[in-house]
C-alpha cells in the first residue's frame, strides 16, 4: 500500500527504501525499520550531534544483519551523485536514524546540498516531528519536556540518562490520545512530538523518565505489547525552512507504516478527543 507525502502517494515497503520528495541538491528517504543508517568519521562530526543527531540515533554498529541505508543510497542514486559514493562525507546523509525506527531522512545529492543542510540545522530552520505509542496515560498538559540527557553506557551500545550533569534537551508535546487495549489489560497514548534538541535516544529517554516508555523498547524499559514488533517511534515529518534561494524549503510527511498501524488497530480511545486522534491515524493510512 502507497503512503502519502505531501498529498501524492509513493510506494512505502516495509522491506525497502525509497525516494519521497526530491530537489535539485537534497531528497528525503522513507526508512523501513530494520535499517541501520551510520555516519563515517564520528569524532570529527562530534560537534554536530546537537545539531544533526537524532533523539532515537545510534552509531553504525557492526551487526551482520544489518541493513545499510548507505547502500541502498548507492545502488539508487550512485550513479548520478558523486557525494552518495563518498563515505567521507557520510553519502550524503544528513542526520542518523535508529535502526528499529522508521521514517523520514534527509539526504544531500551534492556537497552544496550537504554543507547547506547542515547549516539548516545549525540554524535551527529543521523542523522533526515523530509519532509514538507508549506505555500510560500521559498528561494531557504535558507540553515541554526539559531534562539534560548525559550518555552512558559503552561505546558499542550507548544510551542516554537524566542527569544534571548532562546536555540541554528538549521535546515539545504536540498532542496526545490516551488509549485501552482492545482485548490487552493496560493503559496506552499515542503521541505527537517535535523535537528542539537532538541528543542520543532523546525522546526514548524523555519518555522512559517520565514513566511512559515507549512500547518494546527494552532498553528504556518498555514492555512488549499488542504484537509490537518494534520500538513504536515514526519520523512522520520533516520540514526544511527556505534559507537561501538557492535551495527551495520541502516538507514530507509519512503515515503511521503498516506494523505500528496493525498496533494502533488494536487500540480504543478513552475519550472523545483521543478517538478523533486515533482516528487521523488510522484514516491516514487508507
Amino acid at each position: 500500500q502507497g503512503e502519502r507525502a505531501n498529498g501524492r502517494r509513493i510506494a512505502c515497503s516495509l522491506d525497502r527504501p525509497s525516494l519521497v520528495l526530491e530537489r535539485t541538491d537534497l531528497c528525503v528517504l522513507w526508512k523501513p525499520p530494520g535499517w541501520s543508517v551510520s555516519v563515517a568519521d564520528e569524532a570529527k562530526r562530534d560537534s554536530l550531534d546537537s545539531l544533526c543527531n537524532d533523539s532515537d540515533a545510534e552509531l553504525g554498529g557492526s551487526d551482520t544483519d544489518e541493513l545499510p541505508l548507505q547502500c541502498w543510497l548507492q545502488q539508487e542514486l550512485g550513479h548520478r551523485s558523486l557525494i552518495v559514493n563518498d563515505s567521507g562525507a557520510s553519502h550524503g546523509i544528513v542526520h542518523r536514524l535508529d535502526r528499529n525506527t522508521s521514517g523520514l531522512v534527509l539526504c544531500a545529492k551534492s556537497y552544496y546540498g550537504y554543507s547547506m543542510a547542515l547549516l539548516l540545522f545549525a540554524a535551527q530552520c529543521v523542523s522533526k516531528e515523530y509519532v509514538l505509542i507508549c506505555h500510560g496515560h500521559v498528561p494531557l498538559d504535558l507540553h515541554m519536556i526539559q531534562f539534560p540527557l548525559l550518555r552512558v553506557g559503552p561505546a558499542h551500545a550507548p544510551q542516554s540518562a537524566v542527569s544534571a550533569l548532562g546536555r540541554h534537551a528538549s521535546t515539545e508535546v504536540l498532542k496526545v490520545a490516551h488509549l485501552n487495549g482492545a482485548g490487552e489489560p493496560g493503559a496506552f497514548s499515542l503521541v505527537q512530538v517535535r523535537l528542539h534538541t537532538g541528543r542520543l535516544h532523546q525522546i526514548r529517554a524523555h519518555m522512559a523518565h517520565l514513566g511512559h516508555p515507549l512500547l518494546c523498547d527494552s532498553a528504556y524499559g518498555g514492555r512488549a505489547a499488542l504484537g509490537c514488533p518494534r520500538v513504536s517511534l515514526h519520523a512522520h515529518r520533516l520540514r526544511l525552512v527556505r534559507l537561501v534561494e538557492q535551495l527551495p524549503g520541502l516538507e514530507a510527511s509519512l503515515p503511521l507504516p503498516q506494523d505500528l498501524q496493525a498496533v494502533a488497530a488494536k487500540l480504543d480511545a478513552a475519550d472523545v478527543q483521543s478517538k478523533a486522534l486515533l482516528c487521523q491515524w488510522i484514516i491516514d493510512n487508507q
